[in-house]
């Protein structure tokens, strides 16, 4: 489960860093041809790698198959992945499904089908696992039980991300111009982020439960003394439910939701069968500890905490590589940085950061809620032993050494270590509880510090600030090349004017466009460029209303970009034409469905300034 929800993040932060509208590199046939070819490479490696573990098994046994079944799993679902890395910045599908009318409406399917894409490739990786399975377990599923088993196990990890994605594509096609710009803010968005998370923990198990199949557990001795330890531990839950994964063979139970109306205690065929009475209640112990120690909540609060984090490192990124870019610029290598290396280069940067905050900073506290859980059974079951039995007969079962690592549990040696030291000395239960909420404490506090360090870094003065830090060293450079402009070829006046914006220098920014536009008349973002700073530079002197509404349309003549309609707008309202502003404003809404907020809260601004013209009109005329 938690390595289907490392792949599935990954593969959206690939996605969603993808620059939208970018252009494929190959044509539609192309693409095409390149996705079925590396399918197929994947269809027989996967293939491969399978006959040659079950050969090595043939000579081996199953104590050394079982390691390298679960490291052949894992190698070839990174390889998925990477795969789908290829996809998305080396193909360009992206660009190919954003020219699908319904993609452009519900962005959301676009990254559903390259998840849907990318499952059927780990489809494939489970339906050629299944051989060595089969001879590795005493009592194996059928193939397609076995597969099954996995599809469902795995699909559960789409679903908060597609209901809330899903969710916001739809408010987003709502014509109210409030909501919009609510949910365009950062405030919005992070607002709508908790109460989607906060729903789908409330509810989401009832949609789960029925995913997977689950059916109530029937009336029983089992089912009655589970009851009774759930009374005696006061949880409070909705049912006790058989939970069919991997048939007969998995040991585990499980207990799902935050509130008791929606929560589920799950138990696995193989727990009822293959363990007493008193180690089921060890495990059913165990799992209580989770609810009881408020784990699931602060599961939610880690995840949640991601967003503010991923939107510094993201943003800090994406002024790198413009740092980056200008200094190539300014060396004569403009192109240096491609589109493709680009957002590849964003995608690593948030995929680094995931994975070091999920394994390390998530890892550590996942590691130390299981052993909490684990201790926890002291509270309900007279001493350790019948959960270091239940670890034995796991250990039996699965054929894997009790000191394997595992970064999300401890080893089951040292889990069972624990266990018999607190046994013998029941202050390490409460030493261990505290250093857990020492450290849940100190991680809340750094969220928040985080969250407002990411509520600062989107304003505008921190920008330019931060812009400013991000490419000194080049101002000497840049005024050495401003000292001649007039030789300056069109790709160095670009970069040299964006230099200058950033850095808040508008006076030197307005000398290079006004130039780059004579040396490329024909350029539109160069007199979009010089339109907008004539509009909306900061110092009045430098504004120029009519210029820019002369430049702006200049730009609109050669090209009729939303991006550029919006400059002509912005220019339009430095005029004080506030009606055309808001039809040019319109036509850029109708071109540009990802960008409506933005839209939708210039045209806010351009109705309020047409209210108050109208409001002044209507007190002259009634003065006269």
């Amino acid at each position: 489960m938690y390595a289907s929800v490392i792949q599935v993040v990954v593969i959206l932060l690939l996605y969603s860093t993808q620059e939208s509208g970018a252009p494929s590199p190959f044509s539609l046939p192309g693409s095409l041809a390149a996705l079925a070819l590396s399918f197929v490479g994947y269809f027989l490696v996967s293939l491969a790698a399978f006959r040659l573990l079950s050969r090595g098994l043939a000579r081996n046994g199953p104590a050394w198959a079982f390691v390298r079944f679960d490291r052949t799993v894992s190698r070839l679902g990174v390889l998925a992945v990477f795969l789908s890395a290829f996809y998305i910045h080396g193909l360009g599908v992206k660009g190919w499904m954003e020219a699908l009318w319904p993609v452009r409406r519900l962005p959301t399917l676009g990254a559903l089908l390259v998840l849907v894409f990318f499952f059927l490739h780990l489809y494939a990786l489970w339906s050629f696992s299944w051989g060595v399975y089969s001879q590795v377990q005493a009592d194996p599923l059928p193939r397609r039980g076995y597969v099954r088993s996995n599809v469902r196990l795995a699909l559960p990890a789409l679903f908060p991300w597609l209901v809330i994605s899903l969710a916001a594509d739809c408010l987003d096609l709502l014509p109210w111009p409030p909501l919009s710009r609510f949910l365009g803010s950062l405030g919005g968005q992070f607002a709508f982020l908790l109460a989607g998370m906060t729903l789908l923990v409330l509810f989401g198990p009832v949609f789960i439960i029925r995913f997977w199949g689950c059916r109530p557990l029937p009336a029983s001795p089992a089912r009655l003394r589970m009851e009774a330890l759930c009374a005696r531990a006061g949880l409070k839950y909705r049912d006790i439910v058989l939970w069919p994964i991997f048939g007969r063979q998995m040991i585990t139970a499980g207990v799902m939701g935050i509130t008791g109306r929606f929560r589920y205690v799950l138990v696995t065929r193989g727990l009822l069968d293959q363990l007493t009475p008193l180690e089921t209640d060890a495990v059913l112990a165990h799992e209580i500890g989770h609810v009881k120690k408020y784990h699931i909540p602060f599961y939610v609060f880690c995840f949640l905490s991601f967003a503010p984090l991923f939107f510094i490192v993201f943003t800090l990124a994406q002024w790198g590589l413009g740092a980056l870019e200008m200094r190539f610029a300014l060396a004569g290598a403009p192109d240096a940085l491609s589109p493709t290396v680009r957002s590849a280069s964003l995608a690593l940067a948030g995929i680094c950061v995931f994975l070091a905050w999920f394994r390390y900073l998530f890892g550590w506290f996942i590691r130390n809620f299981e052993r909490q859980a684990d201790l926890f059974v002291f509270q309900l079951v007279p001493d350790a032993m019948p959960l270091v039995s239940v670890f034995a007969k796991i250990t039996r079962q699965t054929g894997r050494p009790p000191e394997e690592p595992n970064w999300h549990h401890y080893s089951i040696a040292e889990r069972v270590e624990q266990l018999l030291l607190c046994q013998e000395d029941k202050s390490r239960y409460a030493r261990h509880d505290r250093k857990v909420k020492r450290a849940a404490a100190v991680f809340a506090l750094g969220v928040v510090l985080l969250a407002a360090g990411a509520w600062g870094v989107s304003l505008e003065p921190v920008q330019r600030g931060a812009g400013a830090w991000l490419v000194r060293g080049t101002e000497a450079r840049a005024d050495t090349l401003l000292e001649r402009l007039e030789t300056l070829e069109p790709a160095r006046l670009r970069i040299l004017g964006e230099l200058y914006y950033v850095t808040g220098k508008e006076e030197k920014a307005l000398r290079v466009y006004e130039r780059l536009v004579k040396v490329e008349p024909g350029d539109a973002e160069a007199w979009n460029a010089l339109a907008w700073m004539l509009a909306t530079a900061r110092e009045e002197r430098l504004r120029n209303p009519d210029g820019a509404v002369k430049a702006a349309l200049r730009a609109v003549d050669l090209s009729r970009s939303p991006h550029i309609l919006d400059t002509l707008a912005e220019a339009l309202y430095a005029a004080g034409e506030y009606g055309r502003a808001a039809q040019v404003s319109m036509e850029a809404l109708s071109k540009d469905r990802e960008g409506a907020p933005y839209y939708r809260e210039q045209l806010a601004k351009f109705h309020r300034a047409m209210e108050k013209e109208r409001g002044k009109e209507g007190k002259e005329d009634a003065a006269r």
